[in-house]
């Protein structure tokens, strides 16, 4: 079965692009809503979480990085609770219905989580020693 999805990957989906080579498809693929994309951004989430947890452990808290943390927190949080709120049919607005929008609202989240972590590698000063808490 795995030799099959093999040469059927191979015959519908573009290599390099991984799109679907007939563009009906894709327009089916695009329309179908992501059951996995709650799941992704709880994830996320978590990752978050973790990530600063650590660096507020190991690293100096600045607030810069507070800052940034609120804001990546808050923007995941808001969008894990639309998408709950449309689970569980209270508002019509349903991210997880529009490619562009789920494409988009990953993206930040990737985004926002990697400007928080890195943050601290340009707030050290290195004149001044190692950084310390």
């Amino acid at each position: 079965e795995a030799r099959s999805v093999n040469r059927e990957q191979s015959t519908h989906v573009s290599l390099f692009t991984l799109c679907f080579k007939d563009s009906d498809k894709e327009r089916q693929y695009h329309d179908e809503p992501d059951s996995g994309f709650g799941s992704s951004l709880l994830c996320a989430l978590l990752l978050l979480l973790l990530t600063a947890a650590l660096q507020a452990l190991l690293l100096p808290r600045t607030l810069l990085f507070l800052f940034l943390f609120l804001a990546a927190f808050v923007t995941i949080a808001v969008t894990l609770i639309v998408l709950l709120a449309s689970r569980l049919r209270v508002s019509t607005s349903d991210p997880s219905r529009s490619f562009i929008l789920r494409l988009v609202l990953t993206i930040a989240a990737v985004t926002v989580i990697y400007v928080m972590a890195q943050v601290n590698a340009f707030s050290c000063e290195l004149p001044a020693g190692p950084c310390h808490n």
